[in-house]
């Protein structure tokens, strides 16, 4: 597991933010974390910004870094 993050976040892997809404981020990821189960098509992914981690380094439009959501989003997607 990671070192970044509360106890019960999950790293999802390191990414930028690509396009903001007002309800989700959508992330490009570069690397996809081996504590996830995660298979994208085009690396593209939408998050809810409700769902990501306080300590993520991904929060808002052009941010770059590791990208870190609850476990419980994680485990409804699958993921985990």
């Amino acid at each position: 597991m990671n070192d970044l993050g509360r106890p019960g976040d999950v790293t999802v892997g390191t990414g930028r933010c690509i396009r903001e809404t007002d309800a989700a981020l959508l992330v490009l990821l570069m690397d996809i974390s081996d504590d996830v189960d995660l298979k994208l098509a085009n690396n593209e992914l939408w998050i809810p910004k409700s769902q990501i981690s306080d300590d993520s380094e991904v929060y808002g439009l052009d941010d770059e870094g590791q990208l870190l959501v609850t476990r419980w989003w994680a485990r409804k997607q699958g993921w985990v």
